[in-house]
């Protein structure tokens, strides 16, 4: 009998023991969801996650300048981005160099706007082949616009000319 009563006692101790185990994987998955949960309410609120999309208001527009447009081989172009409508914290610029295969984005600075819309800015400098580029502000995208690169003849000679106005203007002009 001594044997069976070990027997028994073993028995209920190992059953003691899974139902810890199990109270463990309970408590465990408990707080794994918990932690799931929170993250999730995190990056709802913009804390660690995206911040959630800023609604596109009718009348809302996005105008890019100079859009296309030749420039010379190595030379600067500053692109400007003017949003109305809604006020995004910032807008990107994405651009793709005729030799490279993906996009690459750049933050855009902010402009002062007297006008009442926001307004951004960026410089591409010393720009060496064509460009393909886009804006995006909040919800708002930009169709894409090409820089394309032109090899200007250098200059020769150059002559300047200052013509001596003794009289000065006429009066009335």
């Amino acid at each position: 009998m001594s044997h069976i009563s070990g027997l028994r006692r073993y028995l209920a101790r190992l059953a003691q023991q899974l139902a810890s185990h199990k109270r463990l994987l309970a408590l465990g998955g408990a707080g794994l969801g918990c932690l799931v949960l929170a993250g999730l309410w995190a990056g709802h609120l913009g804390f660690g996650g995206s911040l959630p999309e800023i609604e596109a208001k009718k009348g809302s527009a996005l105008t890019v300048k100079p859009g296309n447009a030749l420039v010379h081989r190595d030379g600067n172009q500053l692109i400007f981005a003017h949003v109305t409508g809604i006020r995004p914290g910032n807008a990107h610029l994405f651009v793709r160099f005729q030799s490279a295969t993906g996009w690459e984005p750049a933050t855009m600075e902010a402009s002062p706007d007297p006008g009442g819309g926001t307004s951004y800015r960026f410089i591409f400098a010393g720009i060496p082949e064509n460009v393909e580029y886009y804006i995006t502000a909040g919800p708002l995208t930009s169709p894409h616009y090409h820089l394309h690169v032109v090899d200007l003849p250098p200059a020769k000679t150059a002559s300047l000319s200052i013509a001596d106005d003794v009289d000065g203007p006429a009066v009335g002009e």
